[in-house]
């Protein structure tokens, strides 16, 4: 009979041992491919940064003026000694293609502030490097902001799809929007549940408070429910308003580009006209009757028998 207990006993340790071995086995593969997914996760997130930096430099260069920016300046032999630190579009381009950055968030953005604040400290304030390298800076900060902003997105997206609780079957129960809404009314939907979290969680433990012996781990539960789904909200909430932000600076940074564009337009038709007028007047001397005769024999004033004919016209368009 002793004999018997022992070997059951020994088997038993047997089997604890092997459930052990095996329970062991598999939370480290666990363990394992949460890591690779982890690295994984890291890699994508490297490579969609890499990818919209590629995207805001060549935005960079398509500007207007940009392309002087592409590359360093040598053919001017003091450039060298009045800047320390050289950089150039190219050279940032390198960098990224052969994933030279170590920290890609800071270390990008330090480079192209670098590009610009050396054609400042180079060229005097009425040189058009000048003027344009302090314009590309505005544009660049505005489109690294939303690239910082969409990263957070992706980045919270990730934890959230990570986060066993962001699983939970608030979602399912209705509580989670399905339907595609403005980011107006996206904002407000979050807005009122997050106001109205506690009477949202009780209406779902109603029924389990009352049928329940421990209403303290109920209530415990329900705490932990309403402190989810406000944080989810919450983060829902952030999330619009920065996309709402972003959208808002977008629009106004358009309209201030167009117009500055128009501006530089309008003043560089000014200044050939001013060259043009000068070249002319060199060539009919400098009188104003010579010029007056000058232009006259070129066709650009008016002869006086059109008069009539204009005056016909002006009285057709009146009638």
């Amino acid at each position: 009979m002793v004999t018997e207990n022992k070997l059951r006993i020994q088997v038993g340790s047997e089997a604890n041992r092997s459930r052990k071995k095996r329970g062991a086995k598999e939370v480290e593969e666990v363990n394992v491919d949460q890591t690779n997914t982890k690295k994984k996760q890291k890699l994508d997130r490297e490579l969609s940064l890499r990818s919209r930096c590629h995207k805001v430099l060549k935005s960079l260069k398509e500007e207007w003026f940009g392309w002087r920016f592409e590359n360093l300046v040598t053919d001017n032999p003091d450039y060298f000694s009045a800047i320390s630190k050289p950089m150039d579009f190219v050279t940032i381009k390198s960098k990224l293609d052969k994933n030279l950055y170590v920290n890609t968030v800071r270390e990008f953005p330090e480079d192209v502030r670098l590009v610009f604040a050396n054609a400042v400290r180079y060229y005097p304030p009425e040189n058009m490097l000048h003027k344009n390298a302090k314009r590309l800076k505005k544009i660049f900060e505005i489109k690294w902001e939303s690239v910082k902003q969409k990263l957070a997105s992706e980045v919270l997206r990730i934890e959230q799809k990570d986060n066993p609780e962001s699983k939970s079957d608030i979602g399912s129960k209705g509580f989670a929007m399905t339907m595609p809404l403005s980011p107006k009314k996206a904002l407000r939907a979050a807005t009122i549940r997050i106001r109205f979290s506690d009477a949202i969680v009780k209406a779902r433990y109603r029924k389990l408070i009352d049928e329940s012996s421990n209403k303290a781990d109920v209530m415990m539960r329900m705490k932990k429910e309403k402190q989810l789904l406000e944080r989810r909200e919450r983060q829902v909430k952030a999330t619009i308003e920065a996309e709402t932000s972003a959208a808002r600076l977008k629009a106004v940074r358009e309209e201030r580009l167009a117009r500055e564009k128009l501006e530089e337009e309008a003043k560089s038709n000014f200044e050939d006209h001013l060259e043009t007028e000068k070249e002319i007047v060199k060539l009919c001397g400098g009188s104003y009757l010579a010029r007056t005769r000058c232009l006259k024999d070129l066709g650009l004033v008016l002869r006086i028998d059109y008069w009539p004919e204009l005056e016909e016209i002006k009285e057709e368009g009146e009638i």
